[in-house]
């Protein structure tokens, strides 16, 4: 009898640990739940903060070109040269290409 009382009361122990341990992975998953929402909520925001800094960056780089003009058969200005030698680059292009004298 005396074995009896001790199983019973190791098995009402273990289902009141049962009990906390489902509590506490009741809490566990909706802290998670929470995180991945918050996850989710982050991640579309830097992607529409990557969004809006590439659309910015576009413009600005089109803002800083609009008085560039771009013509073929002159090369580049890879060695960012001054304006001054553009210049004479871009004539003599001209006067090659076209025969044309222009100052």
């Amino acid at each position: 009898m005396h074995r009896i009382e001790i199983l019973e009361g190791d098995v009402m122990n273990q289902g009141k640990e049962i009990e906390t341990l489902k509590d506490e992975m009741t809490k566990r998953d909706s802290t998670i739940a929470h995180l991945n929402a918050d996850n989710r909520r982050l991640t579309d925001r830097i992607r529409a903060d990557e969004d809006y800094v590439d659309k910015t960056t576009n413009k600005l780089e089109q803002y800083g070109r609009r008085n560039n003009i771009r013509i073929p058969g002159v090369s580049g200005d890879a060695n960012r040269q001054s304006f001054e030698t553009t210049t004479a680059l871009f004539i003599n292009t001209i006067k090659e290409k076209t025969g044309l004298n222009i100052s």
